[in-house]
């Protein structure tokens, strides 16, 4: 199974999905992730489909010390486009240059992911930068392409950016967060994910993913089932309503034993681990489109989204 496939799951997620509504949740834009961090961890056999956890539901401590932190502030655009450890603006499979690095067709998706030397179907750098960086803010913008552009961008109407750790940070079990404030608009699909490092697919642990024509947070896993050689997967939906107007903290804590899903560090919702989930994994950011460019009114296309990034961080137990 090609990871292009793999990544359809992320949309597919939606068809099944429990959700619950957290009206009461902190805004968070002052939150700095910190050295360490003490997370209540539900107790119990976590279930096999993923389930919003109820109020009360028992917890014990667990103390995690930070092994990655980036803000954005260094970050150098123009590496990513360069193989080495730093992030990176492609998915790390095949050519850099290959169409399939920088899009994922098999979702139906409009855009294409650039970076400053990014050439499209042409050989010169397009200088097209979805990247910005202010007030201790990264901003990734997916912007609707002209026709001039569209000409060198395999005809796609978007074009915006991703992130990627593979070669720059990589961690077995702990926990992934991200700070961010979401776009709004029909079909800006922004995520925060793990994928393993070694590349194989699945197992897959999508730790936010949302519409911008809702505020439903998806928390998704994806895994290969041995039994009927089928992919599976399960998803659990939270409404964040204050997702596009306030930062908030997503995480993600993967033990042997489970992985429960954190909102501004609280538990919402927990599954057991995808099986195969036994390699190191990488984090990617993406803010992706998958807007119909013809539609009007409240289904127009935006011109341009924005997802708004304070920072990412991974913390480390000594034990689970």
């Amino acid at each position: 199974m090609s990871f292009i496939d793999s990544a359809w799951g992320r949309l597919a997620c939606l068809m099944a999905a429990a959700t619950i509504g957290l009206n009461s949740l902190p805004v968070s834009a002052d939150n700095l992730a910190g050295s360490a961090v003490t997370l209540a961890v539900p107790t119990g056999t976590a279930p096999a489909a993923c389930a919003v956890l109820p109020a009360g539901a028992a917890t014990q401590s667990l103390s995690l010390t930070q092994t990655f932190f980036d803000d954005f502030h260094a970050m150098q655009v123009s590496q990513l486009g360069v193989s080495g450890n730093n992030w990176q603006g492609y998915y790390p499979f095949g050519s850099p240059l290959g169409l399939n690095n920088h899009t994922l067709g098999s979702n139906g998706e409009k855009e294409i992911y650039v970076y400053p030397s990014y050439a499209g179907s042409g050989t010169a750098p397009l200088n097209l930068n979805p990247f910005s960086y202010s007030n201790g803010t990264l901003s990734i913008t997916s912007t609707r392409t002209t026709t001039a552009q569209a000409a060198s961008l395999f005809q796609y109407p978007y074009w915006s950016g991703m992130l990627h750790s593979r070669g720059l940070f990589s961690q077995l079990y702990g926990y992934f967060e991200i700070n961010a404030m979401l776009p709004k608009g029909y079909g800006t699909w922004p995520a925060f994910w793990l994928l393993s490092k070694n590349l194989a697919w699945p197992p897959e642990i999508d730790i936010l993913e949302i519409f911008g024509n809702n505020n439903n947070a998806t928390m998704t896993t994806h895994w290969k089932n041995t039994a009927t050689n089928a992919n599976d997967m399960s998803a659990c939906q939270v409404a964040v309503p204050t997702s596009m107007t306030a930062f908030h903290t997503y995480g993600a804590l993967w033990t042997p034993e489970q992985v429960t899903y954190y909102i501004d560090r609280k538990p919402v919702v927990r599954v057991v681990p995808p099986p195969g989930a036994t390699q190191p994994m990488y984090m990617l950011i993406d803010l992706a489109m998958l807007a119909n460019t013809s539609l009007t009114g409240v289904y127009a296309a935006p011109q341009s989204a924005t997802l708004q990034v304070k920072w990412v961080a991974a913390y480390a137990a000594t034990s689970y």
